[in-house]
């Protein structure tokens, strides 16, 4: 500003420091507030200027700060204790179903969608729910030990040197829909408080997660995904089976996610074999699960399921030595 200018209150410095009396006074109010915070023991570190944690404020301007990340919360279930084990041993077996319900290969779509989704869908789906090897190994079943109390370190870690806590050296949690079904069918992700990144490749959908316990089910969240590449991350905070549906897609199949509570998890490959490594000697149950299998359609068009029941069984874990087991699923449990 030259000498002799004269700012008459429309200039930018003007116009950026004045504000109504109302603004001042809720200003003062909040300056107020967050004197009383400072003197609760708050530092305002997290918080904007005005101790509201919304930012800053620079006459009728605002400005937004990252809000304060979420807690992580604790990888392992609260009754499992790890630590590095000098001696161990391993549990490897083969998961068979030799009286499997039969089931259709291939399941209907249905539903709106995109121009070319006809094409891609046409005839169905494989019916994932159901995959068996020549030899009647089932793929995707979650084994696990139940009563673990204490082992290993699990595979995923707190990455301490990432800003945010809640992000983690994790195995699993990457979930895509494409094609007209989910991508994989079954994954176990570990650590509790990993992130599940959900994608669609192809069409816009709408996710949602329902956590199953035994014949309890809890609705947990659903997630819209409104256009082709979107993506949405959420975090697991708790352990457990969740089935995730395509909400409106018009076909049977849902995918599951098992949050573990323990390194002590695997699903089975495409011949129905695991590993479960390092384990410290002792005695287990072992669980064998198998997601519901899509037989049919009701006359509404609902999927109809058949759920097997869990394999329970006792096994002993000795110091250098390998348990070899083979599992076989009852072909028990009944359509729902």
């Amino acid at each position: 500003m030259t000498a002799g200018a004269r700012d008459d209150g429309r200039g930018v410095l003007a116009r950026l420091s004045a504000g109504s009396g109302a603004d001042r006074r809720s200003e003062a109010a909040r300056a107020r507030a967050a004197a009383r915070a400072r003197s609760d023991g708050d530092d305002g570190d997290e918080s904007g200027a005005d101790g509201s944690g919304e930012g800053v404020r620079y006459g009728n301007y605002h400005f937004d700060r990252a809000p304060r990340p979420h807690a992580a919360p604790m990888p392992y279930a609260r009754r499992y204790v790890p630590f590095v084990p000098v001696e161990y041993g391993t549990i490897e077996g083969v998961v068979q179903w030799p009286h499997p319900p039969r089931a259709p290969e291939r399941l209907p779509v249905t539903g709106s969608g995109p121009p070319d989704r006809a094409a891609v869908c046409a005839g169905g789906v494989p019916n994932q729910t159901l995959a068996l090897s020549s030899g009647s190994g089932v793929a995707n079943a979650v084994v696990y030990l139940e009563d673990v109390a204490t082992g290993r370190m699990l595979l995923g870690r707190v990455n301490s040197s990432y800003p945010n806590p809640t992000k983690h050296l994790q195995i699993g949690g990457v979930l895509e829909w494409r094609a007209c079904r989910f991508h994989p069918q079954v994954q176990v992700v570990a650590p509790i408080g990993s992130v599940l990144s959900l994608t669609t490749a192809d069409e816009p959908i709408a996710v949602s997660a329902t956590r199953v316990d035994a014949r309890a089910r809890e609705e947990m969240w659903a997630v819209p995904l409104g256009a082709r590449g979107a993506a949405h991350e959420h975090l697991l905070e708790r352990d457990g089976f969740i089935e995730l549906r395509a909400d409106g897609a018009g076909h049977a199949a849902s995918a599951w996610v098992v949050v573990a509570p323990n390194p002590y998890y695997a699903v089975t490959d495409e011949r129905g074999h695991f590993v479960i490594a390092q384990v410290p000697p002792g005695s287990y149950t072992l669980v064998v699960w198998h997601e519901p299998v899509v037989v049919g359609f009701s006359r509404a068009g609902e999927p109809v399921t058949h759920t097997p029941p869990p394999i329970r069984r006792r096994v002993v874990v000795r110091a250098r030595q390998e348990q070899r087991l083979l599992i076989r699923l009852h072909a028990a449990g009944g359509a729902r």
